[in-house]
């Protein structure tokens, strides 16, 4: 069928550029090494940026299908099961072969697809997310943000510990799941309450400090005027 040949098109070049790397001529190889001719390969994968699209769209699917029990894990704790749904993704991009290869040798190919052409990335991920987090969310926790944006959210941490290298070694997963705790654990915050002060309890807190800062000064020059008093000579201490 169309699909299966569509398919087998994508995992021959998916070995390629493993092999070969992204600069390949992936037609003329595939073609060669399938049997099939150009104007087939054309028909069902398109050009060249079109099967590296293609692919990413099809590894991106992949991934989420494996994140997928870990977002349905018994973990009942919410932000243990996002460490681990972000720790997850990060380990997993880091074995992905395909991936590390682009990365390796052909970063101006791969790390557009996770900045200026992220939107189709973060779209997908969004469509594929939102029903775990309106699962896992409580209706009051999604009142002031949509799970799109949380999904959003995720990918972007998630993109940055793939792509840049920082202060954490992302090879070692207990220090990649300390620092993501960490950063969530600002996220997690409750916000700060609104606190309506009347007009006299700040002038109360006005005249205090006023009057404790007189009390440290006035305590300060009494002791800057203790030590530079001269100390009684010698000749005046009674024999």
């Amino acid at each position: 069928t169309p699909s299966e040949l569509r398919e087998k098109i994508l995992d021959a070049a998916e070995q390629c550029l493993i092999e070969l790397g992204y600069s390949t001529r992936l037609h003329a190889i595939i073609a060669e090494r399938g049997g099939l001719s150009r104007p087939t390969l054309y028909k069902h994968v398109g050009d060249q940026s079109a099967i590296l699209e293609a692919l990413f769209q099809r590894e991106i699917s992949r991934f989420f299908v494996v994140l997928d029990p870990i977002l349905r894990g018994r973990q009942s704790q919410l932000q243990v099961r996002f460490v681990d749904a972000v720790v997850f993704a990060v380990q997993y991009a880091r074995g992905h072969r395909l991936l590390q290869k682009g990365l390796r040798d052909d970063p101006e190919v791969v790390l557009p697809w996770f900045t200026v052409k992220a939107k189709p990335m973060i779209e997908l991920g969004a469509q594929l997310l939102t029903p775990h987090f309106e699962r896992l969310f409580t209706p009051e926790q999604l009142s002031g943000v949509s799970p799109a944006a949380i999904s959003e959210w995720a990918f972007r941490i998630i993109g940055s510990l793939i792509i840049t290298e920082g202060i954490v070694d992302t090879s070692d997963e207990q220090a990649l799941r300390e620092f993501v705790r960490s950063l969530l654990s600002i996220a997690f915050m409750p916000r700060c309450r609104v606190i309506v002060v009347h007009e006299s309890s700040i002038a109360l807190a006005l005249a205090a400090s006023i009057w404790s800062r007189r009390w440290v000064f006035s305590w300060f020059i009494s002791a800057v005027r203790l030590w530079l008093k001269p100390s009684p000579s010698a000749s005046s201490v009674p024999t």
